[in-house]
């Protein structure tokens, strides 16, 4: 149990290490190919992020385009410098009733809102736990769709393996421009909801008609039912449009999504165009991010799992991954067994009783020992005389002496019927290790 107990907690740590690596990146562009879902930062690439589209809005729209971030009180007061249009893209608009006030405010001032959202919410932000239970007090608060009598009504989520499918298919669905019937195909997966109002008159821009969800959605009819909706407000004008996938990425480059979206964006394009993203004053912001650290931080059963784990690994280094003192045992000197090795092979090969063969591999080493030391090459009889000289200088030999014990050594090794004998080859050897010592 002791030995196996720090190995499940070494486990679990570089778990938790790898978990973190991978995972918490702030602000990441999510460059999976297989994370395709719906996100808003200004940096993501995705197919369904905003990178391209918001490039693409800044070079087309002629009054101008541009993202900031900030909360919903800063960009009504972001109209200082003149009028302007402001964008809001998000899968569900969070605005309590000082925030709706501010936005009607901005509105009837002469501005232009374009909110595009999948889904409202009379509640804030910070009450989103509280969507299915009372509000102390009575009513909720109220945003600003109550008072434009506008609601919106979900459909089946995004489902990315059913838009591949559709696409592989060759399914699409269509919406259609009310004021000149024109007709934008788009596939169905990307109609994620519509627009619920008593007021049909002529600010109705866009309807759908979504026979492809009608039996999922548990819905009696959705044909031409609206997905986006003007009203004028004072001086100004919102537009709510719904199915944010379609201003996006993907939708800038779809050639009919595309379309449907130049004419979204010409309903507010006399004006500057800011799209801002929402910084929730009155919420924890852990809750909105997309860090899992931060959603576990965010909520309190998993936050004290976290310290309890980390805790159990800082109390495991404390205990059990300290250094322990052993003694060191006096380690004796290895013997050198190579002289021994030799001295056995030398022998083997001297009771075989080839002593020419054994001068022929002490001529070897010999040779290979002068390349080595002295850089001559006695294996080759052409330069004898530069090496019988060479030698001669190093060792104080006598130059002709060398030359002819060379040529002898040599003509001894050459194979013929005579036995060479055992004093011969000792001479032999003997002269060679005497010219090695003196080199």
């Amino acid at each position: 149990m002791k030995k196996v107990l720090p190995a499940v907690l070494i486990g679990l740590a570089l778990l938790a290490l790898g978990w973190f690596v991978l995972f918490y990146r702030p602000g990441a562009k999510y460059d999976n190919p297989a994370m395709w879902r719906p996100s808003y930062h200004h940096t993501d690439n995705m197919p369904f992020g905003m990178e391209l589209f918001d490039s693409v809005m800044a070079t087309s729209l002629p009054k101008g385009y541009q993202y900031k971030k900030m909360s919903t009180e800063e960009a009504c007061r972001s109209d200082s410098a003149g009028l302007i249009t402001l964008m809001y893209v998000d899968d569900y608009a969070f605005f309590d009733e000082e925030e709706s006030n501010l936005l009607l405010q901005f509105v009837a001032r002469g501005n232009n809102l374009l909110i595009v959202a999948d889904g409202v919410s009379n509640y804030t932000a910070d009450q989103a736990g509280y969507l299915d239970e009372e509000v102390e007090g009575g009513k909720p608060p109220v945003n600003f769709f109550n008072v434009l009598g506008l609601s919106m009504t979900q459909l089946p989520s995004f489902n990315f393996s059913a838009f591949k499918d559709s696409l592989a298919a060759g399914a699409v669905d269509s919406i259609r421009w009310v004021s000149d019937r024109h007709l934008f195909h788009l596939p169905p997966q990307l109609l994620s909801a519509f627009i619920s109002t008593s007021d049909r008159s002529n600010r109705t821009v866009a309807d759908v008609k979504v026979e492809y969800f009608a039996e999922d959605a548990g819905i009696e009819s959705v044909e031409n039912e609206p997905v986006l909706i003007q009203r004028n407000y004072g001086k100004g004008r919102i537009v709510v449009a719904a199915n944010t996938c379609c201003f996006t990425n993907f939708g800038v480059l779809h050639p009919e999504i595309s379309a449907y979206v130049g004419r979204t964006m010409a309903l507010v394009a006399d004006k500057p165009v800011v799209r801002y993203r929402h910084v929730y004053k009155n919420m924890d912001t852990a809750q909105r991010s997309e860090s899992p650290l931060k959603f576990i931080l965010a909520h309190r059963p998993t936050r004290w799992a976290l310290y309890v784990a980390l805790a159990a690994i800082v109390l495991f280094f404390i205990f059990r991954a300290r250094r322990r003192q052993r003694v060191i045992p006096v380690m004796p000197v290895p013997e050198n067994k190579s002289v021994e090795l030799a001295q056995v092979l030398g022998t083997i090969y001297f009771r075989r009783g080839d002593h020419r063969d054994l001068l022929c591999k002490k001529y070897r080493l010999f040779a290979y020992e002068l390349r080595k030391k002295a850089f001559v090459d006695v294996a080759d009889p052409t330069v004898d005389n530069h090496t019988a000289t060479v030698l001669a200088n190093i060792t104080g030999m006598d130059a002709t002496a060398l030359l002819r014990r060379l040529q002898t050594i040599r003509e001894a090794m050459k194979p013929n019927e005579e036995q060479l004998d055992k004093e011969q080859m000792q001479q032999y050897i003997d002269f060679m290790n005497n010219v090695m010592l003196k080199v």
